[in-house]
């Protein structure tokens, strides 16, 4: 038996260029992919089978210098029709969700997984904290990049906002 899992990367190095991924050891025979791009990691990740008593991912650099820092593989089940987010705030202000789950306001990030097969729709706000108000959610941090919305409430359906979206990754922006 086997399961799928996503597998993305978080800070890579920048002077990395192609990975080879495994399970449990660094044998041809539990090769999982023989070569993705340190930005296929970091804009999407990859999606591998592994066999259920694997309990280990290893991931050799085979091109590029590997010296300019260390980084991190996320590893999450993968299930289809799921967005794995990330909800950051700059911390001049508050991120909470209300729907499908609770999430309480933090002036830092949290993460929220989203079935759309079981629920339609996710929902975050974004509070004040004076003298700071809020200016609008952003696929980049700062206020950088493009603006999503500018309303404190935002729903995110299945499709909604895919193409500008980096890693679902949302950041709430004060001013």
């Amino acid at each position: 038996m086997s399961r799928k899992y996503l597998i993305k990367g978080t800070e890579l190095g920048t002077d990395l260029t192609n990975l080879a991924l495994y399970h449990t050891e660094v044998t041809a025979s539990n090769l999982l992919v023989a070569s993705v791009t340190a930005s296929i990691l970091e804009n999407g990740g990859v999606i591998v089978t592994i066999p259920d008593d694997a309990t280990t991912i290893i991931s050799r650099c085979i091109d590029g210098d590997c010296s300019a820092r260390t980084g991190s593989l996320q590893i999450s089940p993968y299930s289809p029709n799921t967005r794995y987010f990330e909800v950051i705030s700059d911390g001049q202000g508050y991120v909470s969700a209300t729907l499908p789950n609770a999430v309480s306001p933090t002036t830092s990030s949290f993460t929220s997984t989203v079935n759309y097969n079981v629920e339609s729709i996710f929902v975050i706000e974004a509070s004040d904290i004076y003298p700071y108000s809020f200016e609008g959610w952003y696929n980049e941090v700062s206020g950088s990049g493009t603006l999503i919305s500018s309303n404190t409430q935002l729903s995110i359906g299945q499709n909604d906002y895919t193409s500008s979206l980096t890693d679902d990754k949302i950041y709430a922006y004060f001013g």
